[in-house]
């Protein structure tokens, strides 16, 4: 009976009930609180044009003065040369990331990137993988712009966040974004094709349990990615 007690709504016993009808209803019930508990800690976001139409595969971010982010795990974070283009094309990494660049094609891939603070260049051939160690810098966010010097309508981007709070908008525009804990929080939106400065728009959020916004970009957002071209190079077997 002490057991029974210990579970809320276990008291109230209805006559003809047994033991275990009573433990299922109360697991039920915890299952169905926490179900609840963990679908409204959300911001659900659609990005939208000016004209209406979606924004997808927009990078959503969360960051706070004043609410402590939790640290997160570290991750292992592939970028695929694949098909001759980068894939993913748009990658998102938390700065104890591990990142990796692995060659799924059956020819050369010459990466390298210009990015300020994160200059390299490095050759992989089919099959091979490389991990490269990123300078982080004094930002809340870091992006790197990669390229191939065979494949020149190769073009790959790496955000790098100081917090787990991101997720992608998907073909609709829409992306539901988890939060931890209540309080107020600056909500970024990035997209490499964005041209404001550097490629972001933020709003302030005062966050309560759950927010539903609606988030009309000033600009037209042209985010067609890359297409692998058929284009054959002799010059291939220097490498």
């Amino acid at each position: 009976m002490e057991i029974i007690q210990a579970l809320p709504g276990l008291s109230h016993k209805i006559p003809g009930e047994s033991v275990l009808q009573i433990w299922q209803k109360a697991i039920i019930g915890c299952l169905l609180t926490t179900v609840t508990a963990i679908s409204h800690a959300t911001v659900d976001i659609r990005v939208l044009n000016p004209d209406g139409t979606a924004a997808a595969n927009v990078v959503v971010f969360a960051l706070s003065d004043s609410v402590n982010l939790p640290a997160g795990q570290t991750a292992s974070i592939e970028i695929a040369q694949q098909d001759k283009l980068f894939q993913p094309y748009i990658t998102v990494m938390q700065r104890q990331d591990d990142v990796q660049f692995v060659n799924r094609d059956d020819f050369t891939h010459h990466i390298y990137s210009l990015s300020e603070g994160n200059r390299f260049s490095f050759k992989l051939r089919a099959g091979q993988r490389q991990g490269l160690e990123l300078q982080h810098q004094e930002k809340a966010f870091e992006q790197v712009a990669m390229g191939c010097n065979i494949h020149d309508w190769m073009s790959g981007f790496l955000l790098i966040l100081d917090t787990p709070y991101f997720v992608h908008t998907d073909n609709t525009g829409f992306a539901s974004l988890p939060l931890q804990d209540n309080g107020e929080y600056q909500l970024y939106l990035w997209h490499p094709m964005f041209t404001s400065e550097d490629h972001i728009y933020s709003r302030n959020l005062s966050y309560q349990d759950q927010a539903q916004i609606e988030w009309n970009l000033q600009e037209q957002l042209n985010a067609s990615e890359p297409e692998a071209s058929d284009d054959d190079f002799e010059f291939l077997d220097e490498y």
